[in-house]
């Protein structure tokens, strides 16, 4: 009977909670790292143009920089106009940032341009919201003698975090 307590005795002593602790401590941090992700994270939420016709204008505006110690840069601006469902335009505000995506019927793929939502109204007949944008490219944007291209537009109209799409989701909110 002796031999069995000293074997226990000596058991308890060489145990240890270390490693436990240490676990503990990694689970810890990566939780509170989760949770703070969860919370603050910024998502972006962008309107998307129904038609895929974009109009552009036909007037172009080239502006050029000239940076210290390096080559001038040519910028070209062209006004384009998408429609959007319903009523955009309470969410869609001047000055905001846009992606405008051409597609390449040649390629099968996309190509995106950023522009800047200029003006922004109502259409009570259509029904939707009419978005007047300035898109800038160099050189690279897609046959531009066409007064309607094959695209689509986004507008980042604001942020979200998983947390608020997360209580969405379960319908709490």
């Amino acid at each position: 009977m002796a031999n069995s307590f000293s074997n226990t005795t000596k058991a308890i002593e060489a145990d240890s909670f270390y490693s436990s602790v240490v676990i503990l401590s990694i689970v810890i941090i990566l939780l509170s790292a989760w949770i703070n992700w969860f919370m603050n994270a910024r998502i972006s939420v962008f309107e998307t143009s129904v038609e895929n016709m974009l109009n552009f204008s036909s007037e172009e505006i080239t502006k050029t920089q000239f940076l210290a110690g390096a080559r001038p840069v040519s910028t070209k601006q062209r006004k384009l106009i998408a429609s959007f469902a319903g009523n955009s335009s309470k969410r869609i505000k001047r000055g905001q940032k846009a992606f405008v995506h051409f597609k390449d019927k040649k390629k099968n793929r996309t190509k995106k341009f950023q522009a800047v939502v200029k003006e922004t109204k109502w259409d009570p007949k259509k029904k939707m919201s009419i978005v007047k944008l300035i898109v800038s490219y160099n050189d690279t944007l897609p046959d531009l003698k066409a007064k309607y291209m094959l695209g689509f537009v986004n507008i980042e109209v604001g942020y979200t975090t998983p947390a608020n799409i997360a209580i969405k989701a379960v319908g709490i909110d």
